[in-house]
């Protein structure tokens, strides 16, 4: 798991364009079969990605959550909300099955012991991310390196267009 520490924000004014993205810009979300983890102490808050493909994947899988949460389990002290980026999928927590698709959200509250992660097809992996997953772009469009783009939309949906082909 990747941890992220606080910045000073005088600093943050005098760093450089990949200064700022080594420190803000989170790379790397989406493996197979893999939970990918980012903790920032701004906020105390972790931004994960899943993209289970031949297996169902466990929220916890390759995270010490003893050592980096000081818990038992993932959810003990914390809630998470969660979005599908890809194809269909199922979450499942504590035993019952939510299945979701491209797009759909599901609020997943503290206390849950048990969060697992299934792909309805391993040749359209669902993608499960947080809202975190749209800060680049977010910051991107508010920042002055977006002054020259005018009159284009910007897709951010984990490549799933692209994926399937369509445009909408």
């Amino acid at each position: 798991m990747d941890i992220r520490y606080s910045t000073n924000p005088r600093d943050v004014k005098r760093y450089t364009t990949e200064e700022l993205r080594e420190e803000f810009h989170i790379t790397g979300l989406y493996e197979a079969d893999q939970v990918k983890a980012v903790y920032s102490h701004v906020d105390r808050m972790v931004t994960l990605g899943c993209m289970p493909v031949h297996e169902t994947v466990s929220i916890d899988k390759g995270i010490d959550v003893g050592a980096n949460f000081g818990t038992h389990y993932f959810l003990e002290r914390r809630e998470l909300g969660l979005f599908n980026l890809g194809g269909n999928g199922v979450v499942i927590c504590d035993g019952k099955e939510y299945p979701m698709g491209y797009k759909d959200c599901l609020y997943i509250t503290m206390g849950t012991k048990e969060v697992l992660f299934r792909s309805e097809d391993s040749a359209a992996p669902a993608r499960w991310g947080t809202t975190e997953d749209l800060m680049g772009p977010a910051v991107f469009l508010a920042s002055d390196a977006s002054n020259f783009v005018n009159g284009h939309i910007l897709y951010v949906d984990g490549s799933i267009l692209a994926y399937i082909g369509k445009q909408p």
